[in-house]
């Protein structure tokens, strides 16, 4: 006789290891004659589905012949049997561990989620979240295969030509946020999925650890993820939204046109934008010439956009002030590269929060090729580069220039006052700018009604954007004018000073330089550059040329009693007499018009030897014959 509801026949002695899915939960593996108990007892329906190795997907438990077939009359099930049927086949699983490759066979069975849906057809990315696929192909192939595969896409996006050099802030931004967000969302299905495969992994072969191993690098990933986000993704994602913003810690750069449109200044930061607004004013200014940049730096990229612009054209570019960091990009790409004395180049490492050291030397080599390209020599190149983002390399005038980093040299005074900020040029800022000179501070004191028409110039200049010898060529005649007026009135001690200045001055410069001292004595026959350029040169004799004027202009209170020629006559007649003994003809070079080089000592010589002998008169005689010359001059 057979068992109480026992199948019968062959169903009895077929041992092939199904699996069951019930309301979404997995049984098995169960023999053919465990499903026949379920099916009569009506725990398992038509409808639920079920796997056996060698079926391409799950089936519904219907379709299995003889199944749901009849079968003759059973007796009741002792009570204690109709306790926990869902354990039908527990010592049958154990026995059926001998069956290794039915069972790597079904690690590899359609997704439970699938079959739940009503599906037949597995859906391969809902297995893996399941946890039912076979451990080697989560692990391997879903993890660290697909992680490989990621990271060659990142970078390939990140590196290709398209997304530098068309960089939109706004898509950059949305592009990181997608691509980090990708990262976390596929780290989680990589993880779930990944640690559901481990633990059924260990329930399937309790003596084997790959299970636990597993899960430890599971975690180990998770970590580092999460690390790397803090490290890289929230300060690179910061910094793109501050790209986004405006880049205000940078500062907002600004354009002048100077000079009527032959020169163009930009200042302040290099942010995006930057190279847009500068191609505008490029093609609305067709006679420009050269571009004066004065800039801390700012975005490698836009920088480099800007000097391509620069380059197009065949721009000349120069620094009176400094041009740091990025800027040294835009320099670079000038036809000619100019720099006044007082410039100052600083070069120094690229940098960018949540760099990890390898892509900082790789970005870093990149920064040297470059500088390669532009015609910068390796060694400078690479020297360029040491200097660490928080420092800067300076290098000397004699450097840039025997590295052809500048080509010249130039006197500001040839070119546009720049390094002016648009915030220097209101009415304020002018007059304070002008008043910081003691000639105009004592002007504006003494003669308002000069100082309004020098303020005036001064201000117009700036806003054309004149040069400064332009500047000093408007409103120094002015200046001079209103000295000479008082210079005759002032006092006996002021008098007596400059005429000893005069002096030592004509002979100190003769000495140095005789054409220096003749023009020095003559500006309005030389250039406004070679005067701004000889009061450089001699900059301690300027100064104290400067604050004598400043002193004798604050001395003005108003006319005094100039004397008459009879009043000083003997005194000129005495000095006279002792030019022509000593000079002879000489005396010529007196008599006006323009001097060859060969007759400046001479001029220089006995200019000095004026106001020698003038000075080694009385006080008094020497007071009224200095009023004289001066009053007449």
């Amino acid at each position: 006789m057979q068992a109480p509801n026992e199948p019968a026949g062959d169903l009895a002695g077929d041992d092939t290891l199904w699996y069951v899915l019930v309301d979404q939960q997995q049984i098995g593996p169960v023999r053919l004659r465990d499903l026949v108990v379920l099916a009569k007892r009506e725990q398992l329906r038509q409808t639920d589905l079920v796997w056996t190795a060698g079926q391409d997907s799950w089936i519904p438990a219907g379709s299995v012949p003889d199944l749901f077939s009849p079968l003759p009359p059973q007796s009741p099930l002792p009570p204690e049997q109709t306790a926990a049927p869902i354990d039908v086949g527990k010592d049958d699983r154990v026995q059926a561990d001998d069956a290794a490759e039915e069972r790597n066979q079904l690690q590899n069975a359609p997704a439970a989620t699938a079959a739940a849906s009503g599906s037949t057809s597995g859906n391969y990315f809902v297995r893996h979240w399941r946890g039912q696929l076979s451990l080697p192909v989560s692990y391997w192939i879903n993890g660290v295969l697909l992680n490989v595969v990621a990271a060659i896409v990142i970078v390939a996006i990140m590196t290709s030509s398209r997304f530098k050099n068309d960089f939109n802030p706004g898509v950059v931004l949305a592009s990181m946020i997608l691509i980090w967000s990708t990262i976390f969302i596929v780290a989680l299905w990589q993880l779930v999925g990944t640690w559901r495969s481990a633990t059924r992994y260990s329930r399937a072969y309790p003596g084997r650890y790959w299970g636990g191993v597993a899960k430890f690098f599971i975690v180990l990933g998770a970590i580092r993820t999460i690390i790397e986000f803090g490290q890289g993704g929230i300060p690179q994602l910061a910094e793109f939204y501050n790209i986004y913003a405006g880049d205000l810690a940078i500062g907002k750069y600004s354009f002048r046109v100077l000079r009527d449109g032959q020169e163009l200044e930009f200042s302040g930061g290099i942010t995006f934008g930057a190279a847009n607004e500068l191609d505008r004013f490029l093609n609305a200014m067709g006679a420009l010439k050269i571009v004066h940049l004065n800039s801390e730096g700012g975005r490698i990229l836009a920088a480099q956009k800007m000097g391509e612009l620069i380059k197009k054209r065949g721009l000349s570019t120069y620094v009176s002030n400094a041009c740091l960091s990025a800027c040294t990009i835009v320099f670079l790409h000038g036809r000619e590269r100019l720099i006044s004395a007082e410039a100052r180049i600083g070069f120094h490492q690229p940098d960018f929060p949540g760099l990890r050291e390898l892509d900082r030397q790789m970005v870093i080599a990149e920064e040297v090729q470059r500088l390669r390209q532009l015609g910068v020599s390796d060694a400078f190149a690479r020297k360029a580069n040491q200097a660490l983002p928080s420092s800067m390399w300076y290098p000397s005038a004699a450097e840039l220039i025997a590295e052809k980093v500048a080509t010249r040299i130039i006197s500001s005074a040839e070119l546009a006052l720049s390094g002016i900020s648009p915030s220097q040029l209101s009415p304020e800022r002018i007059e304070k700018t002008l008043l910081e000179h003691p000639i105009y501070a004592s002007l504006r004191r003494t003669n308002p009604d000069v100082y309004a028409r020098v303020y005036e110039k001064f201000e117009s200049g700036l806003r054309r954007g004149s040069s400064f010898a332009e500047l000093r060529g408007e409103i120094f005649p002015m200046t001079l004018a209103a000295f000479e007026e008082a210079l005759p009135h002032t006092s006996q001690s002021l008098l007596l000073e400059f005429a000893k200045f005069l002096s030592t001055t004509a002979t100190t410069l003769n000495r140095d330089n005789p054409s220096n001292c003749y023009f020095y004595f003559n500006s309005e026959k030389a250039s406004a550059g070679m005067v701004l350029e000889l009061r450089k040169t001699y900059k301690s004799i300027s100064s104290a040329e400067d604050d004598l004027m400043a002193r004798i202009l604050d001395s003005y209170s108003g006319k005094v009693r100039l004397p008459s020629e009879k009043d000083i006559s003997g005194s000129l007649e005495k000095v006279q007499a002792a030019m022509a003994a000593r000079f002879g003809d000489d005396l010529s070079v007196f008599d006006g018009g323009d001097l060859p080089p060969s007759k400046h000592s001479t001029f220089c010589t006995i200019l000095a030897a004026m106001y020698e002998d003038v000075l080694k008169m009385p006080p008094g005689d020497a007071t009224a014959l200095l009023r004289h010359l001066f009053s007449n001059k």
